[in-house]
């Protein structure tokens, strides 16, 4: 009931149209019918795909945009719901995988980057440093090899189950708005 408490009510909804102050408002009547829906998900290993739908709403960083490519960046809208659960899984994914290497956060990646960069200083040494830009890079990874490294990490046969039907069959549609642009 606390994950539909915190719903943001001024943010958009996604394709499903259900309002968050519906979630949020009515949280004491609808958490028992969600959860049930939410467990049911995660056991069938299935995600509903009104779930992996997505509105995209082109934004304009500029007015007026001169380009697609540069003046516009595309807001995506993923149903409110779908969101809480993807937290949840999220949550017991970074309990299993949190307390290896490679699957620090990434708060605890900078501050160990930091460290080191401070202590190269300290020492009179000098570094090097690489910004990559991964615009988009989960558009353009193989989901096979996400499934490959939480499998190699310890995540539990249950998680990668509806990982997969998370990740695959995914739909998304452009609505424009006017005054958006």
């Amino acid at each position: 009931m606390a994950q539909l408490k915190r719903i943001n009510m001024y943010k958009a909804p996604g394709p499903d149209n259900l309002p968050n102050w519906v979630l949020r408002d009515f949280a004491p009547f609808l958490f028992k019918p969600v959860c049930a829906i939410f467990n049911a998900s995660v056991r069938e290993g299935k995600v509903p795909s009104i779930w992996k739908k997505a509105n995209v709403v082109p934004v304009a960083k500029v007015r007026p945009p001169m380009s697609v490519e540069s003046d516009i960046r595309p807001i995506s809208l993923t149903p409110t719901i779908s969101k809480a659960l993807e937290s949840i899984v999220g949550l017991w994914i970074l309990d299993v995988v949190g307390s290896q290497p490679d699957g620090r956060s990434t708060t605890h990646a900078l501050l160990d980057m930091l460290y080191h960069w401070n202590k190269s200083l300290d020492d009179g040494q000098s570094f090097r440093i690489l910004f990559v830009n991964y615009t988009k890079a989960f558009d353009h990874v193989d989901h096979t090899i996400v499934i490959t490294k939480l499998k190699s990490l310890g995540v539990p046969e249950f998680i990668l189950c509806w990982t997969k039907s998370f990740l695959c069959e995914r739909q998304q549609r452009v609505k424009n708005l006017r005054r958006g642009l």
